[in-house]
């Protein structure tokens, strides 16, 4: 017999244990959960849920595909249930954003937008900014700018909308989980349109959260924001802060070698490896490290693996160089 309730409490503790980053107790929840469910046909909206916890775990492992079918999955299980699909379409489009495919996330978070608004219940409020947040993230990386900011302004409009029907606790469980992402993702489209002041302020707003994803992220976009102002000082200061977090979230979020990358092109790479060299981040960091000392004509000896990445990380560089140098073409 299934216990409906239990395996509920379970799903709430699997997406407790992502938002405070970690992913792989948030897999074992959920691989209990089902086990317990079993082919109970009865829960199938429930036993949805429980695959859309474990789906956004795997993701935030570095097990994308894996955790996109458990989202495919859930998507089937909760076909009956309109408010659970429109949460996993949510999620899986917050999934296909990070997993940089922006245009397949746009057409289930629209989906999902649309569904909540339907809807029209309190309870869809936190998801509907989420899917908002995803939404928004996906049109920076599409360059669609204007579009990006419109939606990040009806993620505001739906939160200011929040505290005037719902409870104080529900109201800050909203304000604690989404509004740091969406501070975020407007301080990069703002990094993106140049207004380095404005990006560097909205950081320092999201990182008043104690979540450490969102903190790495914080530190290393207002990094990047006072590195175009020019204050090497206070850049560098971001990147030791980040760097010193780095440790506490597991798989290494590839986006911070793409941060350091920048700094170190549009900064200084000797400042970069020498504040990798003093953290505790330096062996998470040896490939970047090594792309950077070989691009100062240093030739550090390595393992053949290490040395591979370097490679790698050397020729996005060459491209991020490119990239910089049309964009700085086409405003003068």
């Amino acid at each position: 017999e299934s216990e409906p309730f239990v395996i509920g409490a379970f799903t709430m503790k699997a997406f407790a244990l992502m938002t405070m980053a970690r992913p792989e107790e948030a897999i074992k929840i959920s691989e209990e959960a089902i086990v317990r469910l079993g082919g109970d046909s009865e829960n199938a909206p429930l036993l949805g849920l429980v695959l859309a916890a474990k789906g956004l775990a795997q993701a935030a492992t570095d097990r994308t595909e894996e955790g996109l079918n458990a989202l495919d999955r859930a998507t089937v299980k909760t076909s009956e249930e309109p408010f659970e699909q429109a949460y996993v379409f949510a999620l899986k489009g917050f999934v296909l954003t990070l997993a940089g495919r922006p245009e397949d996330a746009l057409t289930v978070l629209d989906e999902a937008v649309a569904s909540f608004k339907v809807l029209g219940t309190s309870d869809a409020v936190p998801p509907t900014v989420w899917a908002l947040v995803a939404k928004g993230i996906a049109l920076i990386e599409l360059d669609r700018s204007k579009e990006a900011q419109n939606t990040f302004q009806e993620a505001v409009q739906a939160i200011n909308e929040c505290e005037k029907t719902l409870s104080q606790n529900y109201l800050s469980y909203v304000l604690r989980e989404q509004i740091p992402h969406l501070l975020l993702a407007d301080a990069e489209l703002q990094l993106k349109n140049r207004r380095y002041e404005a990006a560097a302020n909205l950081a320092t707003d999201a990182l008043e959260s104690v979540n450490s994803p969102v903190r790495i992220k914080g530190y290393g976009i207002r990094a990047m924001a006072r590195c175009e102002i020019g204050d090497q000082a206070l850049w560098a200061r971001d990147v030791a802060d980040m760097l010193a977090l780095l440790p506490t979230v597991v798989p290494l979020p590839m986006e911070c070698v793409g941060m350091l990358g920048y700094l170190s092109v549009r900064g200084d790479a000797a400042t970069v490896i020498d504040l990798v060299d003093e953290s505790p981040s330096a062996e998470l960091l040896l490939p970047l490290v090594t792309a950077l000392r070989r691009e100062l004509g240093q030739e550090p000896r390595v393992a053949r693996e290490v040395a591979e990445v370097a490679r790698d990380i050397q020729r996005e560089l060459s491209e991020l160089r490119r990239k910089l140098s049309r964009a700085n073409a086409a405003e003068s």
